[in-house]
């Protein structure tokens, strides 16, 4: 089955490529092959989701699905927004 897959990049790019897998694939099968690919480095700094929703590695995949590998962001943006507002108080 032919898996669309959606990988951010360290510039917050997002990179769209389709991964051939078995009917029976995990979340964790997709990983292994996207590195042996060559597409991601490491499994271990992206957060897998399908369709928006937060998934385990032992999930598994169904046909027509979409997996979303995302960066971690270096900050939260509720704090950013936060010290924002309490910085535009204070002048």
């Amino acid at each position: 089955m032919k898996i669309e897959v959606l990988i951010m990049q360290k510039d917050y790019q997002v990179v769209q490529t389709y991964v051939n897998l078995d009917n029976e694939a995990t979340v964790s099968t997709c990983l292994k092959q996207l590195q042996l690919s060559g597409c991601i480095e490491s499994d271990h700094s992206y957060t897998v989701s399908r369709y928006g929703q937060r998934v385990k590695l032992e999930s598994r995949i169904m046909p027509e699905d979409r997996i979303e590998l995302t960066l971690s962001l270096p900050s939260d943006p509720m704090d950013r927004r936060r010290k924002r507002a309490l910085a535009n108080k204070n002048r």
